[in-house]
């Protein structure tokens, strides 16, 4: 798999305490808790200084507050300035501590709800105003450094939040596992108008799998606040990207049941984009949580999904604990004797944790689906249709939180045709010997002979010749075998003779001459020639007769 380089997405000052939450009590009867515990993992993987922070001033209305806007600056890497009236759901989230300052994005899914990943809110003192480490939301606006004419900014301070149980700031590795947070507003918004609005989530009740497979997601798209590359600060502006879900290996290892992984044509996420929604089909699907490549434009990014229940269900009631998705313990492995056509290959030995149903599935290099099954294992008998083409496998394991995928196994090699089976000739009846010349004879008044010495000397050349007689006019070809026995020993073919043809010749003899010598090694013992006629009638008929002569081979 891809080495994974991780970067939470968020725009924070450091160092940050880690302060316990003094909100009121979240809507259900759920305290507002502090979210998470220990130090940020070593590497910059945590927030980032910002060096041009965005002053807020306190307003004249009870919890609400105002940002000292700026000239916007920069651009986003392959984004597109985007007006807040075509994704109205955007919210920018900014908190403040002293001289240091951190943002995020998120989604408004009810009047008061606001849904976000959990290390935004990491340290802060929910309840709190603004500027005094709590956290602040503002929604319809398209630049929160200088409102566009079309702007109908509203305010709002969180006054209750609530992380997945999952998260643990300090296992950034784990990411996204349990990074999304509902946070719950001090006041409604007003969702009236097209600056505004709700996105909707996933059926709280629906599937936990496609048939023990994840649910595909469709186009997605992200939009952000966030930074406009590796360095420098936000310009303020409203932002989104095109991007498509990639395969879970694209970004390495990863609680992939709880996760998406996706991968941009161009422009990605950056700093200051977490806890933005993933968007597809008008529901939020994803919740910005890491990304690799450093900001890269066409880099790969990990949201939290948003379609598995475990994350699905602690939305829809934080105080219950959601179902726990399976996470992967063992790769599958895959065996098979040899790559032809034919051959069986095995899938086997994929664990995942969680009581999950494990489903295997075999495809082609070219993701055409060969085979799947539920089980501890899959067997796929190899075909000709598969020659020149590379099989793979691939596990998942579902239960009622989600389902996790395993990597994808290839073979090495392509299957190829192999060996065709050898047909098994069908032998042709010995023909008995039978008194050549006779009426018993298939050859009929036809007769044989040869012309052979009745003894040879060691180290003599011989000659044998078969000779057919008396051929009728209605024969069309004939042609002979001739095998060789030694002493104590099988037949051997010696030689065939080419087909001759007699539609045009009612006169000549038929004759077969094989010609040999003898070694001073030469076994001394009795040797036999038999000579095997392939007789064909002009009416289609064959008939078979043969002859067995004998001689010795002396000292």
């Amino acid at each position: 798999m891809p080495s994974l380089r991780r970067r939470l997405l968020s725009t924070a000052a450091l160092p940050l305490l880690l302060l316990a939450s003094a909100g009121p009590a979240f809507a259900g009867g759920v305290e507002a808790t502090a979210i998470g515990e220990g130090n940020a993992p070593t590497g910059s993987l945590g927030r980032t200084i910002v060096d041009e922070p965005v002053p807020i001033i306190e307003g004249a209305e009870p919890g609400s507050f105002e940002l000292d806007r700026q000239a916007p600056k920069g651009r986003i890497v392959a984004g597109a300035v985007t007006d807040i009236r075509s994704v109205p759901w955007q919210v920018f989230l900014i908190s403040q501590n002293g001289n240091m300052q951190s943002s995020c994005g998120g989604s408004i899914v009810g009047p008061t709800t606001i849904i976000t990943a959990a290390h935004c809110i990491q340290g802060l003192t929910i309840g709190n105003a603004p500027t005094q480490n709590g956290l602040g939301v503002v929604a319809g606006i398209s630049n929160f450094k200088a409102y566009a004419p079309t702007d109908v900014p509203q305010t709002r301070v969180v006054k209750a939040a609530a992380a997945h149980p999952a998260f643990n700031y300090s296992r950034i590795e784990l990411a996204p596992a349990g990074d999304v947070a509902v946070l719950v507003l001090d006041a409604p918004l007003d969702l009236s108008g097209p600056n505004a609005k709700a996105i909707a989530l996933p059926p709280a009740g629906g599937p936990a799998s496609a048939d023990g497979e994840p649910i595909p997601i469709g186009a997605v798209r992200i939009s952000g606040f966030g930074k406009q590359g590796t360095v420098g600060q936000p310009n303020g502006q409203l932002y989104s990207v095109d991007s498509a879900v990639a395969d879970p290996t694209v970004c390495g290892d990863f609680p992939n049941a709880v996760g998406i992984c996706t991968k941009a044509p161009a422009g990605n996420i950056c700093s200051g984009d977490s806890g933005g929604g993933l968007v597809s089909n008008g529901v939020i699907v994803g919740v910005v949580s890491v990304g690799g490549n450093l900001c890269s434009s066409g880099g790969d990014a990990i949201y939290a999904n948003l379609l598995a229940p475990e994350n699905r269900q602690f939305i829809a009631n934080p105080a219950a604990a959601p179902p726990v998705a399976p996470r992967l313990g063992t790769q599958p492995t895959m065996t098979g004797a040899g790559y032809q056509a034919g051959t069986v290959f095995t899938c086997a030995g994929a664990a995942f944790d969680g009581g999950a149903s494990v489903k295997y599935v075999i495809t082609n290099d070219q993701g055409a689906r060969l085979a799947a099954a539920v089980g501890p294992s899959i067997a796929y008998a190899a075909t000709a249709a598969d020659v020149g083409r590379k099989l793979r496998c691939r596990a998942y394991g579902s239960n009622a939180g989600g389902v996790a995928t395993s990597g994808i196994l290839e073979m090495p090699a392509a299957i190829t045709p192999g060996k065709p089976p050898v047909a098994t000739p069908t032998p042709k009846p010995t023909p008995k010997p039978i008194t050549p010349g006779t009426s018993e004879s298939p050859l009929g008044s036809m007769e044989m002979f040869a012309s052979l010495p009745y003894s040879v000397r060691r180290g003599k050349r011989y000659s044998f010749t078969a000779r057919l007689t008396n051929i009728p006019t209605n024969v069309a070809s004939i042609r002979t075998k001739i095998d060789f026995r030694r002493p104590g020993g099988i037949y051997s073919n010696v030689g065939w003779s080419r087909p001759v043809d007699y539609t045009d010749d009612d006169d000549s003899d038929f004759y077969h001459r094989v010609r040999a010598r003898t070694t001073s090694r030469t076994k001394v013992g009795k040797y036999r020639y038999r000579v095997t006629y392939f007789v064909t009638y002009a009416d289609g008929t064959e008939v078979t007769d043969y002859g067995v002569w004998s001689f010795r081979i002396r000292r």
